[in-house]
């Protein structure tokens, strides 16, 4: 009796050490993707849970800067896990391809369905989402109209009265990028220096804290990522809201040079180990269905011409984007992380 009671008890301990070790780290098998990814977005999570529930295949996500991420896949070479690169700006994706990378993508699907200029001519990689960097200024103490291009920003008039995040910033090299591209090296070295000295203290915070600040008065003008304003204004918190209703907006025309629109951007890589599946989640994030869902709830312009957009986005109007190639993008990056730090931000 005694042996058959100590056999019971071992057989009881046995499953459940073998639960535990469900519970605990043993993964279970199934189609896999895995993302390495430099989005912060909760939006993501939302669209990667449903196309997990439509097809049976589970995303995981590895997180970092685009630069951590390429000096990853950098390091990891042939034996890297990574099945797709996200970037929340084109020029490392571009990067990504000019390093090889990348392999191409089925031109007969989600590639096919992105705008020309939001992809990769040689098919390498797409747009995720589009957003713009656009001027915001103090409606009780900023005129309509003062403010029409990023030019602007460099006049006198605005000194003591910027406000500006890191010039580390990705946003903020790119946007220089863009200038670069369009006016040229010495031009942009002018106006980076004369956003310097229109600085009404030392670049701090994110997009929203130059927000917060203009509604403390610290400052009447900034630049911010359009999705920024959109989420501060369905904010629950009061204070983003009242921060954000405060605000006028300037998207740059193209008579004032264009907006600088920029993309987060995927690729599947080279030596994807789940290339199949990789393509599958490419096409799902390029539909229309999961378009209008990252759209709703990250206020980013989607890329698919068919998703529809909030009620926001729809009241600024349509978009006049900067006449830029990508490529052109990623070659003055270096150069504006330069001018940036020489202008002393």
């Amino acid at each position: 009796m005694i042996r058959r009671i100590a056999a019971d008890a071992a057989a009881l301990l046995l499953l459940v050490v073998m639960l535990a070790g469900c519970a605990s780290g043993i993964r279970p098998t199934g189609p896999e993707v895995t993302v390495y990814s430099s989005r912060h977005y909760a939006a993501d999570q939302l669209v990667y849970q449903a196309f997990t529930e439509q097809t049976g295949i589970r995303i995981r996500e590895v997180k970092g800067t685009p630069q951590e991420l390429l000096e990853r896949l950098r390091q990891e070479g042939d034996d890297s896990p990574a099945d797709l690169f996200i970037t929340v700006d084109a020029a490392p994706m571009v990067q990504a391809k000019r390093e090889g990378l990348l392999q191409p993508l089925d031109t007969t699907t989600a590639w096919a369905q992105v705008p020309a200029g939001w992809r990769d001519d040689d098919g390498q990689w797409i747009g995720l989402t589009a957003r713009a960097r656009v001027i915001v200024y103090a409606k009780d103490r900023v005129g309509e109209g003062e403010l029409r291009g990023y030019d602007d920003l460099a006049s006198p008039r605005w000194q003591g009265r910027l406000l500006m995040r890191s010039p580390a910033n990705q946003y903020n090299v790119s946007l220089l990028a863009s200038l670069i591209s369009e006016q040229g090296e010495a031009a942009a070295r002018a106006w980076a220096d004369a956003i310097g000295a229109n600085l009404a203290g030392p670049p701090e915070g994110g997009d929203r804290e130059q927000a917060l600040r203009i509604a403390e008065g610290a400052g009447d003008v900034s630049v911010m990522n359009s999705y920024y304003i959109a989420q501060m204004l369905e904010s629950g918190d009061e204070e983003e809201r009242e921060a954000a209703a405060g605000l006028g907006t300037v998207f740059p025309d193209r008579s004032s040079g264009g907006t600088h629109v920029n993309l987060s951007a995927l690729g599947v890589l080279r030596q994807a180990p789940h290339s199949a599946e990789a393509e599958r989640l490419v096409d799902y994030l390029i539909s229309p269905a999961a378009q209008s869902l990252l759209s709703a709830h990250s206020y980013e312009y989607p890329v698919h011409p068919e998703a529809e957009l909030p009620a926001v986005l729809r009241s600024w109007g349509r978009l006049e984007p900067q006449a830029i190639d990508f490529d052109d993008l990623a070659d003055g990056q270096q150069l504006a992380a330069e001018l940036l730090v020489r202008a002393g931000w």
